[in-house]
């Protein structure tokens, strides 16, 4: 899905990646992602900690695990942001957590 959203916004003319978020010492990693989406790669927009993609950014698009997007659902609420999840698996508390 990563993917897919890096190539959608490189393509649309209004909106931009400003932060892509990854785990700590996946630099390679998130490279190799922005090469396979035929964007050029840029070092300075990836962010190991979540509060800098809030920083940065309107809104925050996540499809990462349960508890991490209940964590994420907190930080958009502290900075008034905007959180869009598309994570799965939720259990019920989780899902009552992001409303």
């Amino acid at each position: 899905m990563g993917i897919a959203l890096i190539q959608a916004l490189a393509a649309h003319p209004t909106l931009e990646l400003v932060a892509a978020g990854i785990r700590p010492g996946s630099q390679s990693l998130a490279q190799h992602q922005f090469e396979r989406a035929g964007v050029a790669f840029a070092g300075e927009l990836t962010v190991e900690q979540p509060a800098a993609m809030f920083e940065r950014a309107d809104a925050v698009i996540d499809f990462s695990a349960p508890e991490h997007a209940v964590g994420l659902a907190g930080l958009a609420a502290l900075q008034k942001k905007i959180l869009i999840s598309g994570t799965t698996g939720l259990n019920s508390a989780q899902k009552e957590a992001l409303i």
